[in-house]
């Protein structure tokens, strides 16, 4: 049974949180950037085992909401934010409005990944190899969905095209799910590797291929893989926004655009050590730093870096959705 888990956030005000910040004008990066920065040493104090919440048209700190053990994945649902906590196997939901945590869910297995739409909350486990729906109306759990394969415990889960969408890094590392005949079968039962991510956008299914450095274009209609595009070293992070596909590369640190279309554009930026996820919208794409505990925000239309922010601990899920930008936190 669900428990309730109502604590008051911390919140910061955005004129608290803006007084921290000082522009810093540095070298140029295709045609120039803009790097908005905190000053030598300076912050924003953030716990882990939290969410942060952002603005994302002032980059000013809302709140930092306490939620469980190690917080990776997190999605955004029509008025709920839900969360999934790996070493104790909950997931937290959170209310978008107030944001206050308002329940905490256990669950009976690790959760690698959640993902909202189809009538519900889809929770992936890796290492069980199922997926489960939570039920919005009363946080309810389904009956799970085998994958037919286990997984290790890095595993993705989207939505698209009425499917559920499973990816891990280990073969055959891709999986359909019929959510209505609750069948599940790997898509690309051939390959050899795993998949570090994927998402569904612009009618297509894209997944990240961190050993081959590709990503994978998959006709949902056909299940087919009908475009393999190089991408800088270690692709391990997908999103979809403003047009494109956005990956970002933890080797070497670059956020690759890749422009669909009949000529297949990709562009290149370089974004800092050791990205670990990305958010995209139409007018900012956010990617998160594990090395140097960062957010970096890059303008969409100019590739030029708009703003870096600095937390005190380590940032590994990203979110955007109901007007807000949504960090996991976990310790340094």
């Amino acid at each position: 049974m669900a428990t309730n888990a109502r604590r008051p956030p911390r919140r910061i005000s955005p004129r608290a949180a803006g007084l921290a910040i000082a522009v810093v004008v540095l070298g140029s990066l295709l045609a120039g950037v803009l790097y908005t920065a905190f000053g030598p040493g300076e912050r924003i104090s953030v716990a882990p085992n939290s969410v942060a919440v952002f603005n994302p048209a002032t980059n000013a700190l809302m709140a930092d909401l306490a939620v469980g053990v190690h917080p990776e994945g997190v999605a955004v649902g029509p008025d709920s934010v839900w969360v999934a906590n790996t070493d104790d196997h909950t997931v937290s939901r959170l209310d978008s409005s107030t944001l206050e945590l308002v329940r905490t869910i256990p669950l009976p297995v690790y959760p690698s990944d959640l993902a909202v739409g189809l009538g519900g909350v889809w929770v992936l486990s890796g290492p069980s190899g199922r997926v489960m729906r939570i039920n919005p109306a009363d946080n309810g759990l389904s009956k799970p969905i085998s994958l037919g394969y286990t997984c290790r415990r890095t595993a993705e889960v989207t939505i698209g095209a009425g499917s559920v969408w499973a990816t891990c890094d280990v073969p055959p590392g891709a999986f359909r799910v019929d959510v209505r005949t609750r069948a599940s079968r790997a898509f690309l039962p051939d390959s050899r590797r795993g998949f570090a991510d994927a998402v569904f956008g612009l009618g297509k299914l894209w997944l990240a291929d961190r050993v081959r450095n590709e990503v994978l274009e998959v006709d949902p209609v056909t299940n087919r893989v009908v475009r393999r595009i190089p991408v800088r070293r270690e692709p391990v992070a997908l999103a979809v926004a403003a047009d494109a596909v956005w990956v970002v590369s933890s080797r070497d640190g670059w956020l690759s655009r890749i422009a669909t279309g009949r000529a297949l554009e990709v562009a290149r930026i370089k974004v800092g050590k050791e990205p670990v996820a990305v958010a995209a919208a139409d007018d900012a794409i956010w990617v998160a730093h594990a090395d140097d505990k960062s957010l970096t925000r890059i303008d969409p239309h100019t590739g030029r870096t708009a703003a870096t922010i600095k937390l005190s601990n380590t940032p590994v899920g990203l979110e955007l959705g109901a007007g807000r930008l949504w960090v996991t936190i976990q310790s340094q």
